[in-house]
């Protein structure tokens, strides 16, 4: 949001922040989101699961899903 006010390119302050408010709005979101999973597998799971192995396939699981929803998400389809 501080580049948007230093350096909005060809855009004006006002259009470079409402541009770049969405983008931390959805970040905001998407932080929510994973601090309510983060709240659940510690609050349920880590109660439930006893085994280490299972937490570790749990936990590496997890990771992985967050990192393949970071990188592949906003992702164009192929072009035609």
């Amino acid at each position: 949001m501080g580049l948007a006010v230093l350096l909005p390119g060809n855009q004006t302050r006002r259009a470079a922040l409402r541009d770049r408010g969405r983008d931390a709005v959805k970040l905001m979101i998407l932080a929510g989101l994973m601090l309510i999973v983060a709240a659940f597998v510690e609050g349920f799971l880590r109660q439930l699961v006893q085994s280490t192995e299972l937490r570790l396939v749990i936990g590496w699981g997890l990771g992985l899903m967050w990192l393949a929803w970071l990188l592949l998400s906003g992702r164009d389809g192929p072009r035609s």
